[in-house]
């Protein structure tokens, strides 16, 4: 992302946002298919860490502090503010729509 010009905060913002769309998408499509999401049970600390993970990594390396901070309610505020301008957007083409007897466009061709 920083070599086609995002800022540092764009950049992490953005890996942020684009982590937990994907994250929440296939926890969604997982518990579909009947999986059972709930906690693992047992010892996560007897898996072998790498000694160092970021070697090779020098971008995150130099955004982990920043990537590190959580702040899930902003976060959360943040998605739900643009889920509801992309709702509201909806709302306008469909009356858009009524009104002009158009015809809307498969859902899957729509970019939002």
């Amino acid at each position: 992302m920083s070599s086609q010009g995002f800022s540092d905060d764009t950049a992490v913002y953005a890996y942020r946002a684009f982590t937990g769309f994907l994250l929440g998408h296939l926890l969604l499509e997982v518990a579909a298919r009947g999986v059972d999401i709930s906690p693992v049970q047992g010892d996560w600390n007897t898996v072998e860490q790498p000694a160092d993970p970021l070697q090779g990594y020098p971008t995150l390396r130099r955004l982990q502090p920043e990537l590190a901070r959580s702040d899930s309610r902003e976060e959360f505020e943040q998605s739900l503010a643009n889920l509801m301008q992309r709702l509201e957007a909806a709302v306008m083409g469909d009356e858009h729509y009524q009104q002009t007897g158009a015809k809307r466009r498969p859902a899957n061709d729509l970019v939002i």
